[in-house]
């Protein structure tokens, strides 16, 4: 190796080393504050341990291994550190084993300390909260795992005296505890309560059968069928068309699951004689269909009932308007008398069809203020 490639591995392996021993300063620095932290912490702790202050026999032994394990993980990272900074190999060290061991337990314990997560905040809250003897007796009931069990006692009803109850009522009040007699389920792991109104899950359950029955519809499947870009397979037995539909879904399932599975399944009689009939009951099937525009034919009958209606009213108007016509004739035809005056019956034709086509082929004289006023001139003129 040439003298300038040597210095400059020299230089770079230097340069590495500062960057790596600044790295480890600063490391070593943070450590050196969380020590100090954490043992602040734990001093008044292991006074209080050392005095008797806290009595740890009813504590959690899941907790204890849990801690027992980190120490000695903890342990064994601290040696492997000091191998390292020493520049000893740790190849195959039973301390890396023991490393590779310990997390893997911690690991496995994640799980198991989750479905302890109310037991242990329980038994926390109490420890943390409740300092009188009744109320550290109540949390280390608490985390007794037999505590949780239902007791028979509760099902029984007191058929005891009134004086005795009553002593019991004066001592449950002393104690400060009432109790009410019912039993009340263990709560052994926190469970999110999911607010949910019946008339809601009705309503939505409504919905998806309905979406369920359209999907499955004929007429859903037409058009799908209809304006879908994919090739439709057709078949000897139409189901292009639908019929026999049933049927055949439950075909392709069975043929599907035998297919899948290397084995066959067996039918029954009805099934049986369904396969023999072949063909047969999509005939039958065929007329299922024809209903499907039946309440087309009320709709015409309505329209057509209304129409003759219609065509009856204007009859009948039109009857009583030209029996009218013919009375009025009649009696100008007997007023006139030997004058001639007589009036064409067919005139009141022209005036009404339905409605009036001409207004001004109307003669004069037609209502009863006219007939009046042509009698009073008559009489007028007779006394002349």
């Amino acid at each position: 190796m040439s003298p300038s490639k040597s210095t400059k591995a020299a230089n770079a392996a230097a340069e590495a080393l500062r960057t790596d021993q600044a790295a480890f300063t600063k490391h070593l620095n943070e450590l050196t504050t969380m020590f100090k932290e954490i043992e602040s912490k734990l001093k008044p702790t292991i006074e209080k341990l050392d005095s008797k202050e806290i009595d740890t026999s009813k504590g959690l032994s899941f907790l204890e291994v849990k801690y027992h394990i980190l120490l000695e993980y903890i342990t064994n990272l601290s040696f492997v550190m000091y191998r390292k900074l020493n520049g000893e190999t740790i190849k195959d060290h039973p301390a890396v084993v023991s490393l590779i061991e310990q997390r893997t337990m911690l690991e496995k314990m994640k799980p198991v300390e989750q479905k302890l997560k109310y037991q242990i905040d329980k038994l926390v809250r109490a420890a943390v909260i409740g300092q009188q003897d009744g109320e550290a007796q109540m949390a280390a009931e608490g985390a007794d795992p037999l505590a949780f069990k239902p007791n028979p006692k509760n099902l029984v009803e007191d058929n005891a005296g009134n004086d005795e109850g009553d002593g019991q009522d004066e001592d449950q009040e002393e104690d400060g505890k009432q109790s009410t007699g019912l039993y009340r389920a263990p709560k052994m792991a926190p469970v999110h309560f999911e607010e949910d109104s019946s008339a809601v899950a009705k309503r939505l359950k409504y919905q998806a059968r309905l979406q369920a029955r359209a999907a499955k519809s004929r007429v859903m499947k037409d058009l799908v069928s209809e304006f879908d870009d994919r090739p439709e397979e057709m078949s000897l037995n139409n189901d292009g068309v639908h019929f026999g539909m049933g049927m055949d879904e439950k075909q392709l399932e069975r043929e599907r699951y035998e297919e899948e599975n290397f084995t066959r399944t067996m039918l029954s009689k009805k099934e049986l004689n369904r396969l023999r009939k072949g063909a047969l009951p999509r005939f039958e099937n065929e007329f299922e269909n024809l209903n499907d525009f039946a309440q087309i034919a009320p709709l015409q009958d309505d329209l057509e009932t209304n129409e003759q209606r219609r065509k009856n009213v204007l009859a009948r108007r039109n009857e009583r308007k030209q029996a009218a016509i013919s009375r009025d004739s009649d009696d100008e035809d007997e007023d006139s008398g030997p004058r001639g005056r007589k009036r064409s019956h067919g005139d009141g034709g022209e005036l009404f069809d339905g409605l009036i086509s001409d207004p001004s082929k109307k003669r004069k004289g037609r209502t009863a203020f006219d007939r009046s006023k042509r009698n009073i001139s008559r009489k007028g003129k007779g006394r002349k």
